[in-house]
């Protein structure tokens, strides 16, 4: 998604409130929200207009188009690839960290849908990085998986942990590397 375009097709609208609702349903295309969850938005705001001033209109306006300069300074409007997706909010902060660690950057997407189904919500977080850290990510990942298969002894109280882990799940002595 093109960056100008957005600013350029934001700015050919007539009414402020046209723009917050151009604004909005363009993040949410951007945090690639399905087309149920769009247009339930769109006939929220709907519902709204009526009731939004023109000075209030025109300062979410303002907002939005701030907030689109800062996705774009965040790079947010560059090509980006899923690398994985349908992963628990803890699974994806994990992968996320190992890529980070390894160099590459990601966006979580979904990580903000609602845990509501507690104890097990569900596993939409998606991970996306840049065409070009493609192979990269999957090898990352796939080292992450292999480790997390072998095991390690606690060398200070002999507890077996996962090889991925830095500290004893038992007694929280370092398990080196």
């Amino acid at each position: 998604m093109d960056y100008e375009q957005t600013l350029a097709d934001a700015r050919e609208l007539n009414h402020h409130l046209e723009v917050l609702v151009f604004g909005v349903l363009r993040g949410l295309a951007l945090a690639g929200a399905d087309e149920a969850s769009v247009e339930a938005v769109q006939k929220t705001l709907d519902r709204w207009f009526p009731e939004i001033g023109t000075e209030t209109g025109q300062a979410l306006a303002d907002v939005i188009e701030t907030r689109l300069h800062e996705l774009h300074e965040r790079g947010a409007f560059d090509d980006a690839v899923k690398l994985v997706g349908r992963m628990s909010m803890i699974e994806a902060h994990i992968a996320h960290d190992a890529l980070a660690e390894s160099g590459v950057a990601t966006r979580l997407r979904h990580e903000t849908l609602p845990a509501t189904d507690f104890p097990e919500p569900p596993n939409q977080v998606e991970l996306w990085i840049k065409p070009r850290d493609l192979a990269r990510g999957k090898r990352v990942l796939a080292e992450m998986a292999q480790k997390a298969d072998e095991t390690v002894a606690c060398p200070s109280c002999g507890e077996s942990n996962p090889a991925n882990f830095s500290t004893c799940w038992n007694c929280n002595a370092a398990l080196g590397d």
